[in-house]
């Protein structure tokens, strides 16, 4: 992992494969972290010629958080990933964005066209009035938070909320799930007991 400096903030960037391979970017959803993408995809994704950049949007994982008070939009976090792009030195790009990842996706097609060669909006959406809104239990869900931080319960609220906007098709192991929990949860819990520096508050 590596911090880069993009759009006026601090981003937690990973890449991987050839440095001079297809370039694609993968844009996470509202608050998960780059860890959280499957090894496999990544990993075929570079042996299928590509070099993969991944990151950790702002207010998430060891990228740059902001105060509460602190409004940004969804066109902000375009021009983060634009930002990154320019620090890494790529031009085009293509792009894979899940969750909110797709809705930022959206909004580079829309504001930086010229920067995209393609791009794939996964369990996304436009917004657009017209469309079917998430269920109250899912939209609640996206905005909670668990009863405290001890692991356990940290685990059992996610797997709880991710188990809302899974696909029923797909199958949900709970191990594997648990794992990543724990995963994402022991990486905030070094950094406290460690004190690793995270970059400052905006």
């Amino acid at each position: 992992m590596a911090q880069v400096r993009a759009n006026g903030i601090t981003l937690e960037v990973e890449r991987h494969g050839d440095a001079g391979a297809v370039p694609v970017v993968l844009i996470r959803g509202l608050g998960s972290q780059l860890i959280q993408w499957p090894a496999r995809l990544i990993t075929d994704l570079v042996e299928g010629g590509c070099h993969v950049v991944n990151f950790d949007n702002r207010d998430a994982g060891l990228s740059q958080t902001f105060d509460a008070d602190t409004g940004y939009t969804l066109s902000d976090m375009a021009a983060d990933t634009i930002g990154l792009m320019d620090a890494l030195g790529l031009g085009q790009v293509h792009v894979l964005g899940m969750s909110m990842g797709g809705m930022i996706l959206q909004i580079m097609a829309l504001e930086h066209p010229a920067r995209l060669l393609s791009g794939i909006a996964v369990m996304s959406s436009s917004r657009a009035a017209h469309l079917p809104k998430a269920a109250p239990e899912v939209q609640a869900a996206l905005l909670s938070s668990a009863p405290s931080g001890r692991r356990e319960d940290v685990i059992a609220h996610e797997l709880r909320t991710r188990r809302l906007w899974q696909s029923p098709r797909w199958p949900f192991d709970t191990q594997v799930r648990a794992a990543q929990i724990v995963a994402d949860h022991a990486l905030r819990f070094i950094e406290t007991v460690e004190g690793r520096a995270r970059p400052p508050k905006d």
